[in-house]
């Protein structure tokens, strides 16, 4: 999960770094870069907003592999368990 948050963090900030860079350095007009800047807004925004629905799948599909396994796992306790001779 921290891969994924850190990836997250980097993604953004590279996106500010960029679109602050593309205002400074920008040869048109007020108006144009402004109009730049919000489409860049803007694919930078979906890119995030798929970035997370990838990430919230993936975690979906690791937490379901865990449950798998926690069940697999009490299934195998239960059968070593009944399998064990009391002593009473």
């Amino acid at each position: 999960m921290d891969k994924g948050k850190d990836f997250l963090i980097g993604f953004i900030l590279g996106a500010v770094v960029g679109a602050t860079t593309a205002l400074l350095f920008a040869p048109q007009s007020g108006a144009e870069t402004r109009k730049i800047l919000a489409e860049r807004s803007q694919e930078v925004w979906s890119k995030t907003e798929q970035t997370l629905q990838d990430l919230k799948a993936k975690t979906e599909k690791t937490l379901q592999e865990l449950k798998k396994s926690v069940d697999t796992l009490k299934a195998k306790l239960g059968e070593k368990t009944a399998q064990t001779p009391t002593s009473e």
